[in-house]
């Protein structure tokens, strides 16, 4: 027996937008035997509409030979496809190891004034300096991944030879919205998605750029989001206060480049 199968005349309401649910009716003619004519359906009916998956298809018997089969389609608010991108953001940051404050209130009798060094360590004498200890403190940074999804044949070796080469890189110029500088590539993980797709999560960490800093007498400093900035204390002139305290003084401060930085356009992230 020859099977027909036509679908419905106005069919396709439903929602659309970050979340799709379609459903889409179809009917049999010429069959009854139902498996027959759900086999044919499902192999018929197609697999995508408008971009969204087919979710499954359930089954009416209308007469002897006639059955109505309504095909939904749907989107999930997580579910990415290829040459989308899905963003997910945390502000919570990290932390880093600090040896000089913003600004500081001096107490106590005769206090030493050390330029906001922080945690300052005296030897048994009491008067001479032994090290500057610093502290950790929560670091303004943001972590950011950026989930897509790929058809197997364009991830190829040259694809993953990018992943690994930026990975543990800044970026070299603007990327995403944000100044060269400021992006660290922490890495990609992921995999195989199905038959035809692989989704992988791209991570991110941001730092803001710096200028204008201040520390000590030391004016107009500028940093990079992933500089390190390093301060070098010594003996102010004259070393010793009146009452024979070693006074110590940010001298110097370097900016160090600990990341190499490249072009992110290399990751094919759409």
């Amino acid at each position: 027996m020859t099977i027909v199968m036509e679908q419905a005349w106005l069919s396709g309401d439903g929602e659309k937008g970050q979340e799709s649910n379609l459903g889409l009716p179809y009917y049999t003619f010429g069959e009854s035997d139902p498996e027959i004519a759900y086999a044919y359906a499902a192999a018929n009916i197609p697999l995508t509409f408008d971009g969204a998956p087919r979710a499954n298809i359930a089954r009416r018997q209308i007469s002897d030979s006639i059955y109505e089969f309504t095909a939904s389609y749907q989107i999930q608010s997580n579910f990415v496809q290829p040459g989308q991108t899905q963003r997910t953001f945390t502000t919570q940051g990290g932390t880093a190891h600090i040896t000089n404050s913003i600004s500081r209130t001096n107490y106590g009798t005769n206090a030493v004034d050390y330029k906001g060094a922080i945690g300052v360590e005296l030897k048994d004498d009491g008067r001479t300096v032994s090290r500057i200890r610093g502290v950790d403190i929560i670091s303004p940074i943001s972590e950011f991944s950026l989930t897509t999804q790929f058809y197997k044949e364009d991830v190829t070796d040259l694809v993953t030879d990018c992943w690994e080469r930026l990975t543990g890189k800044t970026n070299n110029a603007t990327y995403k919205g944000r100044p060269a500088g400021t992006l660290l590539f922490k890495g990609v993980r992921g995999g195989t998605k199905g038959d035809e797709k692989e989704e992988y999560a791209f991570d991110f960490a941001f730092s803001r750029n710096l200028s204008g800093l201040t520390i000590g007498s030391i004016t107009g400093i500028n940093k990079d989001g992933w500089q390190y900035l390093d301060i070098i204390y010594a003996p102010e002139n004259p070393a010793r206060n009146a009452q024979g305290m070693q006074v110590i003084v940010p001298k110097q401060v370097i900016v160090h480049t600990v990341y190499y930085d490249d072009d992110f356009g290399d990751l094919f992230i759409p």
